[in-house]
Protein backbone atom coordinates (compact mmCIF):
# COMPACT_ATOMS: atom_id res chain seq x y z
CA UNK A 1 0.00 0.00 0.00
CA UNK A 2 1.28 3.37 -0.74
CA UNK A 3 3.06 5.19 2.01
CA UNK A 4 1.11 8.38 1.60
CA UNK A 5 -2.01 6.07 2.67
CA UNK A 6 -2.59 5.09 6.18
CA UNK A 7 -0.59 1.18 6.91
CA UNK A 8 -1.97 -1.99 7.74
CA UNK A 9 -1.41 -2.82 11.33
CA UNK A 10 -3.12 -1.26 13.99
CA UNK A 11 -5.51 -0.37 11.81
CA UNK A 12 -6.51 -3.61 10.44
CA UNK A 13 -10.12 -5.15 11.38
CA UNK A 14 -13.42 -3.85 11.60
CA UNK A 15 -13.59 -0.40 9.32
CA UNK A 16 -12.44 2.53 11.84
CA UNK A 17 -12.86 5.94 10.48
CA UNK A 18 -10.02 6.53 8.29
CA UNK A 19 -11.02 3.26 6.52
CA UNK A 20 -14.19 4.71 6.24
CA UNK A 21 -13.09 8.12 4.95
CA UNK A 22 -10.56 5.92 1.71
CA UNK A 23 -14.32 4.49 1.39
CA UNK A 24 -16.21 7.86 0.90
CA UNK A 25 -12.46 8.79 -1.29
CA UNK A 26 -13.21 5.96 -3.72
CA UNK A 27 -16.75 6.43 -3.95
CA UNK A 28 -15.76 10.44 -4.82
CA UNK A 29 -13.44 8.97 -7.48
CA UNK A 30 -16.16 7.29 -8.84
CA UNK A 31 -18.81 9.51 -9.40
CA UNK A 32 -19.83 10.33 -12.99
CA UNK A 33 -19.77 14.60 -12.46
CA UNK A 34 -20.94 15.12 -16.55
CA UNK A 35 -23.97 14.07 -15.03
CA UNK A 36 -24.68 16.60 -12.84
CA UNK A 37 -25.51 20.09 -13.04
CA UNK A 38 -23.81 23.34 -12.90
CA UNK A 39 -25.41 24.38 -9.54
CA UNK A 40 -24.37 21.42 -7.95
CA UNK A 41 -21.34 20.90 -9.33
CA UNK A 42 -20.28 24.61 -8.01
CA UNK A 43 -21.59 23.78 -4.58
CA UNK A 44 -19.37 20.56 -4.28
CA UNK A 45 -16.39 22.42 -5.39
CA UNK A 46 -17.06 24.70 -2.14
CA UNK A 47 -17.67 21.57 0.40
CA UNK A 48 -15.26 19.77 -0.39
CA UNK A 49 -12.55 22.67 -0.19
CA UNK A 50 -14.28 22.98 3.64
CA UNK A 51 -13.85 19.33 3.87
CA UNK A 52 -10.66 19.06 3.37
CA UNK A 53 -9.31 22.35 5.99
CA UNK A 54 -11.23 20.13 8.17
CA UNK A 55 -9.75 17.02 7.18
CA UNK A 56 -6.30 19.02 7.48
CA UNK A 57 -7.20 20.74 10.91
CA UNK A 58 -7.73 16.94 12.07
CA UNK A 59 -4.39 15.76 10.27
CA UNK A 60 -2.38 18.55 12.58
CA UNK A 61 -4.45 17.82 15.72
CA UNK A 62 -2.43 14.05 15.34
CA UNK A 63 0.49 15.47 14.28
CA UNK A 64 0.45 17.42 17.47
CA UNK A 65 -0.16 14.23 19.62
CA UNK A 66 2.51 12.22 17.70
CA UNK A 67 4.94 15.19 18.20
CA UNK A 68 4.14 14.97 21.82
CA UNK A 69 4.62 11.55 22.24
CA UNK A 70 7.50 11.58 20.51
CA UNK A 71 5.61 8.39 18.04
CA UNK A 72 7.49 9.86 14.80
CA UNK A 73 8.55 6.96 13.17
CA UNK A 74 7.10 4.11 15.23
CA UNK A 75 4.89 3.39 12.34
CA UNK A 76 8.22 1.54 10.86
CA UNK A 77 9.81 1.23 14.70
CA UNK A 78 11.96 3.34 14.02
CA UNK A 79 14.07 6.56 15.81
CA UNK A 80 14.29 9.68 13.85
CA UNK A 81 15.66 12.61 13.94
CA UNK A 82 12.24 15.04 14.37
CA UNK A 83 9.24 15.21 13.91
CA UNK A 84 9.73 17.22 10.71
CA UNK A 85 12.43 14.80 9.84
CA UNK A 86 9.84 12.11 9.07
CA UNK A 87 7.09 13.67 7.33
CA UNK A 88 9.94 14.68 4.94
CA UNK A 89 10.75 10.70 4.79
CA UNK A 90 7.26 9.29 4.62
CA UNK A 91 5.09 11.84 2.52
CA UNK A 92 8.23 13.33 0.58
CA UNK A 93 7.64 16.94 2.42
CA UNK A 94 10.11 19.21 1.41
CA UNK A 95 11.74 20.50 4.45
CA UNK A 96 10.41 24.00 4.54
CA UNK A 97 6.74 22.49 4.33
CA UNK A 98 7.54 19.76 6.88
CA UNK A 99 9.03 22.27 9.76
CA UNK A 100 5.76 24.38 9.04
CA UNK A 101 3.57 21.53 9.40
CA UNK A 102 5.06 20.62 12.46
CA UNK A 103 5.02 24.29 13.75
CA UNK A 104 1.47 24.72 13.23
CA UNK A 105 0.46 21.48 14.96
CA UNK A 106 2.06 22.56 18.60
CA UNK A 107 1.25 26.38 17.93
CA UNK A 108 -2.67 25.21 17.44
CA UNK A 109 -2.80 22.15 19.80
CA UNK A 110 -0.18 22.15 21.87
CA UNK A 111 0.30 26.34 22.43
CA UNK A 112 -1.99 29.07 22.98
CA UNK A 113 -4.20 29.22 19.70
CA UNK A 114 -7.09 26.77 21.12
CA UNK A 115 -9.46 28.80 19.37
CA UNK A 116 -7.84 28.85 16.02
CA UNK A 117 -7.97 25.16 16.08
CA UNK A 118 -11.53 25.26 17.03
CA UNK A 119 -12.32 27.10 14.28
CA UNK A 120 -9.66 25.10 11.44
CA UNK A 121 -11.33 21.86 12.53
CA UNK A 122 -14.95 23.09 12.55
CA UNK A 123 -14.42 24.50 9.32
CA UNK A 124 -14.75 28.28 10.10
CA UNK A 125 -11.78 29.38 8.66
CA UNK A 126 -8.98 27.27 6.52
CA UNK A 127 -5.54 25.60 6.89
CA UNK A 128 -3.95 28.67 4.97
CA UNK A 129 -5.32 31.11 7.65
CA UNK A 130 -4.45 29.04 10.71
CA UNK A 131 -0.71 28.64 9.32
CA UNK A 132 -0.85 32.64 8.82
CA UNK A 133 -2.12 32.92 12.51
CA UNK A 134 0.31 30.25 13.65
CA UNK A 135 3.21 31.63 11.77
CA UNK A 136 2.55 35.52 12.66
CA UNK A 137 2.77 34.85 16.27
CA UNK A 138 4.88 32.15 16.65
CA UNK A 139 7.60 35.17 18.11
CA UNK A 140 4.82 36.65 20.59
CA UNK A 141 4.70 35.76 24.01
CA UNK A 142 2.02 33.52 25.03
CA UNK A 143 -0.24 35.99 26.86
CA UNK A 144 -0.28 38.35 24.19
CA UNK A 145 -1.17 35.83 21.50
CA UNK A 146 -4.07 34.29 23.68
CA UNK A 147 -5.06 38.09 24.40
CA UNK A 148 -5.43 38.84 20.60
CA UNK A 149 -6.69 35.32 19.60
CA UNK A 150 -10.26 36.08 19.30
CA UNK A 151 -9.70 39.57 17.08
CA UNK A 152 -7.36 37.51 14.76
CA UNK A 153 -9.78 34.54 14.15
CA UNK A 154 -12.53 36.67 13.35
CA UNK A 155 -10.33 38.54 10.94
CA UNK A 156 -9.42 35.40 9.67
CA UNK A 157 -13.16 34.39 9.00
CA UNK A 158 -13.61 37.67 6.56
CA UNK A 159 -9.72 37.76 5.02
CA UNK A 160 -7.92 36.22 2.62
CA UNK A 161 -4.34 35.26 4.09
CA UNK A 162 -2.18 37.93 2.59
CA UNK A 163 -4.37 40.58 4.14
CA UNK A 164 -4.73 38.92 7.29
CA UNK A 165 -1.06 38.88 7.15
CA UNK A 166 -1.12 42.37 7.63
CA UNK A 167 -3.15 42.44 10.17
CA UNK A 168 -0.83 40.38 12.53
CA UNK A 169 1.85 42.53 11.27
CA UNK A 170 -0.03 45.88 12.32
CA UNK A 171 -0.54 43.79 16.06
CA UNK A 172 2.65 42.69 16.26
CA UNK A 173 3.91 46.56 15.66
CA UNK A 174 1.69 47.67 18.67
CA UNK A 175 2.32 44.78 20.67
CA UNK A 176 6.18 44.63 20.05
CA UNK A 177 7.13 47.35 18.50
CA UNK A 178 10.70 47.48 18.86
CA UNK A 179 10.86 43.42 18.08
CA UNK A 180 8.61 44.51 15.15
CA UNK A 181 10.88 46.80 14.07
CA UNK A 182 13.77 44.22 14.11
CA UNK A 183 12.47 41.85 12.16
CA UNK A 184 11.28 44.71 9.50
CA UNK A 185 15.48 45.31 9.41
CA UNK A 186 15.94 41.80 9.28
CA UNK A 187 13.38 41.28 6.29
CA UNK A 188 15.15 44.31 4.49
CA UNK A 189 18.54 43.10 4.77
CA UNK A 190 17.43 39.92 2.97
CA UNK A 191 16.34 41.29 -0.33
CA UNK A 192 18.28 41.20 -3.34
CA UNK A 193 18.04 40.57 -7.00
CA UNK A 194 19.77 38.38 -8.94
CA UNK A 195 20.37 37.94 -12.53
CA UNK A 196 22.45 35.17 -13.98
CA UNK A 197 23.64 34.72 -17.66
CA UNK A 198 23.15 30.83 -18.43
CA UNK A 199 24.97 28.59 -20.70
CA UNK A 200 22.37 28.77 -23.52
CA UNK A 201 22.55 32.96 -23.90
CA UNK A 202 19.52 33.69 -21.65
CA UNK A 203 19.42 34.90 -18.12
CA UNK A 204 17.94 33.50 -14.56
CA UNK A 205 15.83 35.74 -12.86
CA UNK A 206 15.75 35.60 -8.58
CA UNK A 207 15.26 37.50 -6.41
CA UNK A 208 13.40 38.45 -2.84
CA UNK A 209 11.95 42.06 -2.48
CA UNK A 210 10.04 43.47 0.17
CA UNK A 211 6.01 43.66 0.19
CA UNK A 212 5.24 46.89 -0.79
CA UNK A 213 8.04 46.97 -3.01
CA UNK A 214 6.25 43.13 -4.10
CA UNK A 215 3.08 44.67 -4.69
CA UNK A 216 4.62 47.88 -6.63
CA UNK A 217 6.18 45.37 -8.66
CA UNK A 218 2.79 43.27 -9.18
CA UNK A 219 0.64 45.96 -10.23
CA UNK A 220 3.32 47.41 -12.62
CA UNK A 221 3.21 43.88 -13.93
CA UNK A 222 -0.02 43.06 -14.36
CA UNK A 223 -1.71 45.05 -16.93
CA UNK A 224 1.21 44.31 -19.72
CA UNK A 225 0.93 40.62 -18.81
CA UNK A 226 -2.69 39.80 -19.54
CA UNK A 227 -3.42 37.78 -22.78
CA UNK A 228 -3.25 40.11 -25.75
CA UNK A 229 -6.61 38.04 -27.46
CA UNK A 230 -8.10 34.71 -27.26
CA UNK A 231 -5.29 33.63 -29.83
CA UNK A 232 -2.58 34.09 -27.38
CA UNK A 233 -1.56 30.63 -25.73
CA UNK A 234 1.46 32.04 -23.61
CA UNK A 235 1.80 30.61 -20.31
CA UNK A 236 1.39 32.72 -17.67
CA UNK A 237 5.11 32.52 -16.37
CA UNK A 238 5.60 33.55 -20.02
CA UNK A 239 3.17 36.67 -19.65
CA UNK A 240 5.12 38.05 -16.98
CA UNK A 241 8.56 37.74 -18.40
CA UNK A 242 6.99 39.80 -21.27
CA UNK A 243 5.72 42.61 -19.26
CA UNK A 244 9.28 42.40 -17.75
CA UNK A 245 10.68 43.07 -20.80
CA UNK A 246 8.36 45.68 -21.72
CA UNK A 247 8.22 47.70 -18.65
CA UNK A 248 11.97 47.69 -19.05
CA UNK A 249 11.92 48.95 -22.89
CA UNK A 250 9.18 51.51 -22.39
CA UNK A 251 11.09 53.31 -19.18
CA UNK A 252 14.30 53.16 -21.74
CA UNK A 253 12.78 54.48 -24.49
CA UNK A 254 11.18 57.45 -22.67
CA UNK A 255 13.72 58.75 -21.04
CA UNK A 256 13.03 59.04 -17.71
CA UNK A 257 15.93 56.80 -15.83
CA UNK A 258 19.31 58.71 -14.88
CA UNK A 259 21.20 59.65 -17.83
CA UNK A 260 24.05 57.39 -16.96
CA UNK A 261 23.23 54.04 -17.93
CA UNK A 262 20.11 54.67 -17.78
CA UNK A 263 19.05 55.11 -21.34
CA UNK A 264 18.94 52.51 -24.06
CA UNK A 265 21.86 52.48 -26.73
CA UNK A 266 21.66 54.81 -29.63
CA UNK A 267 23.39 53.76 -32.78
CA UNK A 268 24.14 56.41 -36.17
CA UNK A 269 24.47 54.56 -38.96
CA UNK A 270 26.41 56.21 -41.95
CA UNK A 271 25.77 55.18 -45.89
CA UNK A 272 28.22 57.26 -48.09
CA UNK A 273 26.48 58.34 -51.78
CA UNK A 274 27.60 55.41 -53.66
CA UNK A 275 26.27 52.90 -51.67
CA UNK A 276 23.23 54.82 -50.98
CA UNK A 277 22.29 54.95 -55.04
CA UNK A 278 22.10 51.50 -55.41
CA UNK A 279 24.56 48.86 -54.22
CA UNK A 280 23.16 48.44 -50.89
CA UNK A 281 19.36 47.44 -52.01
CA UNK A 282 16.95 47.26 -49.10
CA UNK A 283 19.72 48.33 -46.66
CA UNK A 284 19.86 51.43 -48.14
CA UNK A 285 19.22 53.91 -45.81
CA UNK A 286 20.72 56.61 -43.05
CA UNK A 287 19.32 55.94 -40.00
CA UNK A 288 19.20 57.12 -36.24
CA UNK A 289 17.70 55.52 -33.30
CA UNK A 290 17.50 53.26 -30.73
CA UNK A 291 19.49 49.58 -31.02
CA UNK A 292 18.00 47.31 -33.26
CA UNK A 293 17.42 43.97 -31.52
CA UNK A 294 17.57 41.70 -34.42
CA UNK A 295 20.74 39.43 -35.38
CA UNK A 296 23.78 40.71 -36.97
CA UNK A 297 23.34 39.49 -40.43
CA UNK A 298 26.09 37.35 -42.13
CA UNK A 299 29.19 39.35 -43.50
CA UNK A 300 28.50 42.24 -41.07
CA UNK A 301 26.47 45.71 -41.34
CA UNK A 302 26.07 47.00 -44.71
CA UNK A 303 27.15 50.41 -42.66
CA UNK A 304 29.56 52.58 -40.76
CA UNK A 305 28.13 52.38 -37.04
CA UNK A 306 29.65 55.35 -34.84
Amino acid sequence: MDSNRHSTGPLAGPPDELALLEEAADRLAARDLDRLSDVVRAERVLVLRRLVDRLDGQWLKELAGVDARGAAGADQDQQVRSTAAWLRGRLRLGAGAATAAARTARALFRGPLTQTAAALTDGTISVAHASVLAHGTRDLPNHLAAEAEPVLVEAAAQLDPPRLRRVIGHLRMVADPDGADAQAERRHQRRGLWLTPTFDGMVAIDGLVESEAGQMVLAALEPLARPTDASDHRSGSQRTADALTELARRNLEAGRLPTTGGVRPQLSVVVDLHSLLGHLGAWAASWVGPAPSTPRPAGGWPATAR
